[in-house]
């Protein structure tokens, strides 16, 4: 199955293939401002839908774009949200991480391997509890109340930092997802 990248996404992986060719930009990506932009580039990609729409501040786009853990899908299910401020969604591979795949492509990377590494940085829905980054033996703000931290790491891979907050993936929305295994570039 072939699938169209949404504009927003041709259009970064566009740009992140000229800045990797970029000799410049090269020498220069771990500055601010360089750094901002590329990264940017990368956080937004699971983000935007073919419409345009900012994927995670809706709660029908969420059922549709967006795989979930199985407490967040017990949450959505169940209806106990008011809003899609009560879930919270997280790249479940660091931006960080996703900008040195890229670095490490090398000078011009083939447009099909930028998408491939791109295609890592797909956003998950959680709920609030399991999205609260920190040791799980130190309290941290969460709405106003202090509470533990659910020891999601800030880096590693999906499998990793799933598994350091207890978290699977819910069955129900496992095909959900931006990001595309084929592409069609137009």
């Amino acid at each position: 199955m072939n699938h169209q990248l949404s504009g927003y996404q041709l259009f970064a992986a566009k740009a992140i293939h000229f800045m990797l060719s970029d000799p410049h930009f090269r020498e220069n990506y771990r500055k601010v401002g360089y750094r901002n932009i590329f990264g940017d580039l990368i956080r937004q990609y699971p983000e935007i839908n073919t419409n345009g729409d900012k994927t995670w501040t809706k709660i029908a786009l969420y059922k549709k774009c967006h795989r979930f853990t199985e407490r967040a899908a017990e949450l959505l299910e169940a209806g106990n949200y008011k809003s899609w401020k009560d879930f919270k969604y997280e790249h479940i591979t660091p931006v960080k991480v996703i900008l040195e795949d890229l670095m490490v492509l090398g000078e011009d990377p083939a447009m099909d391997d930028v998408v491939k590494v791109l295609s890592q940085s797909e956003v998950i829905i959680l709920t609030k509890e399991e999205a609260l980054d920190g040791s799980a033996y130190q309290q941290y703000s969460l709405d106003a109340e202090m509470v533990f931290g659910a020891g999601l790491r800030s880096c590693g891979r999906m499998e990793e930092r799933l598994e350091a907050i207890g978290a699977t993936l819910a069955s129900k929305y496992s095909s959900n997802s931006l990001i595309c295994a084929q592409y069609i570039y137009s």
